[in-house]
């Protein structure tokens, strides 16, 4: 209870949780209902509402490390999800730390929860030494908040032709 004399003011505090599972701009109106403790005909009510804020978060899963020959390219695919509370843009860009040609998808848009399959193409240049390994970075970074953002690390590793020699059938 709070006690104030005729015609005095104060300030209430009114501390309001919102979920953690509200989604972003969600809505909430609370009622603050004073009464007089000296008279039930005195009282006055106060409405005001609540929004939930945006709040940007990502996941972004690995791939398995492949293999493959100079002068073709290798397709690594990633779940992509927008653990955030609100619409979301993810922007992707990938580097290569050998700097090899690298594409990947477009930058998904994605409601909360859902999730989208994002690709990596690693192109290995001709002429690039055997068992080179390479480490591309994949980085998706929220639109909304470029601050939050996850990162997945393709390894690829440039290999010899196969060859198979075929010798001929002799019979005793």
């Amino acid at each position: 209870p709070v006690t104030l004399g005729a015609g005095a003011t104060t300030t209430l505090p009114v501390t309001v949780t919102i979920p953690t599972n509200a989604l972003a701009a969600a809505e909430d109106v609370t009622t603050l209902t004073i009464a007089s403790s000296l008279s039930s005909a005195v009282s006055g009510d106060v409405q005001f509402t609540t929004s939930a804020n945006q709040v940007a978060a990502v996941s972004l899963a690995a791939a398995s490390p492949q293999s493959a020959e100079p002068g073709t390219a290798v397709t690594y695919t990633h779940p992509l999800r927008n653990t955030g509370n609100g619409m979301d843009t993810f922007v992707l860009t990938a580097v290569s730390n050998h700097g090899w040609p690298v594409t990947t998808s477009g930058n998904p848009t994605l409601g909360p929860g859902e999730t989208a399959v994002v690709q990596v193409v690693v192109h290995i240049p001709a002429g690039t030494a055997m068992n080179t390994v390479d480490r591309t970075t994949l980085t998706a970074r929220s639109a909304f908040d470029n601050g939050v953002l996850a990162t997945a690390v393709d390894v690829t590793t440039a290999v010899r032709p196969e060859y198979a020699v075929y010798l001929p059938m002799m019979r005793r």
